[in-house]
């Protein structure tokens, strides 16, 4: 008997039975008059379960006076239950179901839920009861009575009126509310067990009778967001609470969302772990309505800045932060659930909630609620509502009143942009370059090194180290450190994983592997130390610390504009939370993505877009922060310790002008004149086991500079020669064939450094063209200028090694 579960209320259910996979069923049954009946046939409990839910929508007091009345009245029928009431309604928990007792108990709950209410009414000392047990568990403070009203949260507001129940008027009123809920639209039986009981249960509700009729819940749907911030003294010392809810239009939706949302990985997570103060998740869940669904985050937060360990002027300044910053973590949070409910919710994620549950009275709380939730197709926006709540202890008096939080923090809400789930983040360079082997991705910040200092430099080369290192091992797509002056970030590529995969598919594996391991940074002791031993060795093994020592004299104020992997001794005293700090602050700079596809821009625009699913909304493309201009050069001879490598270094070298348009084409002309075996260098050096020159630095600081390795005996004497060549060369200038000869090196170079992809793709990320420029000679009068202001003795750094001992 009974049919599908299709009446007593339009729209689809929040329950599938078509979506159970293998052998776990949920058989959904609605019978005429009846209240909806969720049968979940199982073996192995040692009890079988039976619970009722009632979707009352009468407010928690009124709700538990409703499941206290109905518990009284059964249980003087000889069928005790347990109630247990919330916001949004109640249930009866029935502990030992069998087959004999379940036709009384559903005729004696049909006379419970029906019978008028009066003052002698013999269960009114058990509602006066529970009522006043509910008045001594008050909400933590109002502003946490819009969101109990989306989660369920059983409580009410401390000085909210309870009805005493004392008089006609009050016991009236309780009736009243009991003929608009007790009624079976608005009710559901659920029942896990074996087949012998599941069975009967049918036949037994279809042959009972006494059962009131009525509308069903309607969707009681929030008109505006709400939000608020107290003191709260359950807190401990330091710590702040953000509890946020999200009113969902699809109950499903909710569900896949938490689902989605609770993984250690997700997006949610790891954006969350990148706050300051870090929130972290403490609870989410999600909860049906008869009309949609909601999800309820709680979030806490350790804020070291309120505590009565620092002084009142930085408790005032952690105060005052606070707001802002919880803002800004909901609508993190609102943006990530949005996302997450757009995806096509999956029918079986309700289905496991209530099969997984071991209990089986968990799962039958679980089915018989559920089975009341439907959705009426109607077009509804997520409503956020959000509470703040910080420690009350601290500082006397606190930096903050509750009422200045509470008007910081609305004020802040108010500030905080509602739309921030749709459009790009990191700014797009793409290109395709069809037939090629694979996808190449760059994720990077043009603005990572502009505010690096003196005391920090190289931070964020050792950011993107252990960011890579953090990645999990993908044989599939290869992630890499990228660090140059220009920027700092990860690199990603990879090829088909099979000859039939999609370009789409290949973009989303690189694109997603890309962004999250840009996020999911790990500083745990083994990462963050392979990751600075690499730093450490990198510098001591390819002369990098002379570069550093350069670029502290060419550039005080920001040597990492020059030498963007920093100094050795700085990088030795670099700690993993140094390394968080920095990486919080690379996650808010402005982000660029550059993609070299191989198939069409739809696949560089998909690669591009799951990176942006991992990027912070404060990584949005703009400007660069305004930074100090370059200090002043230190010129003169500065020293660097002997290294472990039998030959020393020499670094001679001159900071470039920024301003004028012709000055790099001339520098690169320049050093391929000075390079090569009939280069100007080996000309005058040309016993040296080893001559070079380059360019250093990006568009805010460059530098020429001309590296010798040799015996450290011989650099001095190697140091006066190079000083006479570079004397020459200003004074007489270079002739046609060296001008020649440079112009061919360079560009051959260029060809040879572009043959790879990674150096294609780092060209398109910076905007250069994808073919190299044509050269524009100067005339005569311009190189010598050039060169003779450009190579004068009074503007070289130098930078020599030691020789043991001395």
């Amino acid at each position: 008997p009974g049919c599908p579960n299709n009446s007593g209320g339009s729209g689809r259910g929040a329950i599938d039975p078509g979506a159970a996979r293998g052998a776990a069923q949920i058989d959904l049954r609605q019978l005429d008059e009846r209240p909806r009946l969720s049968l979940i046939a199982r073996d192995g409990d040692p009890t079988p379960a039976l619970v009722v839910a009632v979707v009352a929508q009468a407010g928690s007091a009124w709700n538990t006076a409703l499941a206290a009345l109905v518990e009284q009245r059964l249980s003087a029928a000889g069928h005790p239950v347990d109630s247990r009431a919330d916001a949004l309604g109640f249930r009866l928990h029935y502990p030992l179901p069998t087959p004999a007792s379940v036709p009384d108990f559903f005729e004696a709950l049909a006379r419970a839920l029906a019978s008028p209410v009066s003052r002698d009414s013999q269960a009114l000392p058990l509602v006066r009861k529970r009522l006043a047990a509910l008045r001594r568990q008050p909400l933590d403070a109002p502003a946490q009575a819009p969101l109990a009203a989306c989660s369920g949260q059983l409580g009410m507001v401390a000085k909210e009126p309870l009805p005493e129940l004392t008089t006609a008027r009050q016991v009236a009123a309780l009736d009243a509310v009991r003929r608009r809920a007790l009624v079976v639209e608005r009710s559901s039986i659920a029942v896990v067990g074996p087949t012998s009981l599941t069975s009967q249960v049918v036949a037994a509700l279809q042959a009972s009778e006494g059962w009131q009729n009525g509308t069903a819940a309607s969707a009681q749907w929030p008109t505006d967001e709400q939000h608020g911030a107290y003191l709260s003294a359950d807190l401990p010392r330091g710590q702040a609470r953000l509890d946020i809810t999200i009113r969902t239009p699809s109950a499903l939706g909710a569900v896949g969302a938490v689902k989605r949302a609770s993984l250690s990985t997700s997006p949610l997570t790891l954006k969350l772990a990148a706050t300051d103060p870090a929130w972290q998740v403490a609870a989410l869940h999600a909860t049906a309505h008869p009309q949609g669904g909601c999800v309820h985050l709680r979030l806490t937060a350790e804020a070291a800045g309120l505590s009565d360990m620092v002084s009142r002027q930085e408790a005032g300044q952690a105060a005052a932060a606070l707001p802002s910053s919880a803002s800004r973590v909901t609508r993190l949070v609102a943006s990530e659930i949005e996302l997450a409910l757009r995806q096509p919710p999956d029918p079986f994620d309700v289905t496991a909630e209530i099969i997984g549950a071991a209990d089986p009275q968990e799962a039958a709380a679980r089915a018989a609620w559920w089975a009341l939730s439907r959705s009426d197709g109607t077009e509804r926006h997520p409503v956020v509502s959000s509470a703040l709540a910080v420690s009350a202890h601290g500082k006397e008096p606190p930096p903050l009143t509750g009422e200045q939080l509470d008007a910081r923090y609305r004020t802040s809400m108010g500030e905080q942009p509602k739309a921030g789930i749709d459009g790009t983040i990191g700014e797009r360079r793409l290109a395709v370059e069809r037939g090629q082997g694979e996808l190449w991705l760059l994720v990077a910040s043009p603005c990572a090194l502009a505010q690096e200092s003196s005391w920090n430099a190289g931070r964020t080369a050792l950011v993107a180290l252990t960011a890579a290192a953090s990645a999990a091992a993908q044989q599939d797509v290869t992630i890499e450190p990228w660090v140059t002056p220009d920027g700092v970030g990860l690199m990603a590529h990879g090829g088909l994983l099979r000859g039939d995969e999609p370009p789409a598919a290949l973009a989303r594996r690189v694109g997603t592997a890309a962004g999250k391991a840009l996020l999911a940074l790990s500083t745990s002791d083994n990462r963050f130390g392979r990751a600075k031993g690499t730093l450490l060795e990198m510098l001591e093994r390819d002369g990098t610390a002379g570069y550093s020592v350069f670029a502290e004299a060419a550039v005080p104020n920001h040597p990492a504009w020059l030498a963007p992997w920093g100094a050795p001794d700085r990088q030795l005293g670099a700690t993993a939370e140094d390394v968080r700090e920095r990486w919080r602050e690379l996650l808010r700079a402005p982000m660029r993505i550059a993609v070299l596809a191989n198939a069409d821009l739809d696949q560089a625009e998909v690669a591009a877009s799951h990176v942006d699913r991992w990027l912070l909304a404060a990584a949005r493309s703009r400007p660069c922060n305004e930074t100090p201009a370059a200090a002043p050069p230190r010129p003169g001879r500065h020293s660097l310790p002997p290294s472990s490598s039998p030959l020393g270094q020499l670094l001679v070298g001159v900071t470039l002008g920024i301003s004028e348009p012709d000055e790099t084409g001339l520098a690169e002309v320049l050093v391929g004149a000075l390079q090569g075996d009939d280069g100007v260098l080996r000309r005058h050096l040309p016993d040296l086991p080893s001559v070079s020159a380059q360019l250093l630095g990006n568009p805010l600081a460059r530098a020429l500079v001309i590296e010798i390795w040799a015996p450290r005996r011989a650099l001095p004497a190697a140091h006066e020669t190079l000083i006479k060549a570079l004397a020459q060369l200003a004074a007489k200038g270079l002739d046609g064939a060296d001008r020649t000869r440079g112009q061919t090196l360079a560009r051959n170079q260029w060809l040879t450094r572009h043959r790879h992809p990674a150096e294609r793709l780092a060209s398109l990320w910076r905007g250069e063209p994808m073919a190299q420029a044509k050269w524009n000679e100067p005339s005569e009068a311009r190189w010598r200028d050039w060169l003779a202001k450009t190579l004068r003795a009074e503007r070289q750094i130098v930078v020599i090694e030691e020789q043991d001992g001395s």
